[in-house]
């Protein structure tokens, strides 16, 4: 279960943009989260986005192998009103 009250949108916001700066490969398989950076939108892996959000908050990222992804990664987005979407749409 993915802890709530830890990270704010501007944490998601900022891994998100973390990730794309990165380069960080997208390896999720069914789902891609949406961010828009300067306009633009970008697809990152959902459990990607989660841990590295957890990491902007704490300090420490939070393992993927610690949480499911699906359903209850991509309502945890949507709850920070992060578009997830099935991968192609």
């Amino acid at each position: 279960m993915i802890p709530r009250n830890v990270v704010k949108q501007s944490d998601i916001q900022k891994a998100g943009e973390l990730l794309v700066n990165n380069k960080v490969r997208n390896n999720s398989i069914k789902y891609d989260a949406i961010i828009g950076i300067d306009g633009v939108k970008h697809h990152v892996a959902p459990k990607t986005l989660v841990s590295k959000a957890f990491e902007v908050a704490t300090g420490e990222a939070w393992p993927v192998s610690k949480f499911s992804g699906g359903r209850p990664t991509n309502n945890f987005l949507r709850s920070y009103s992060v578009n997830v979407v099935a991968k192609n749409s």
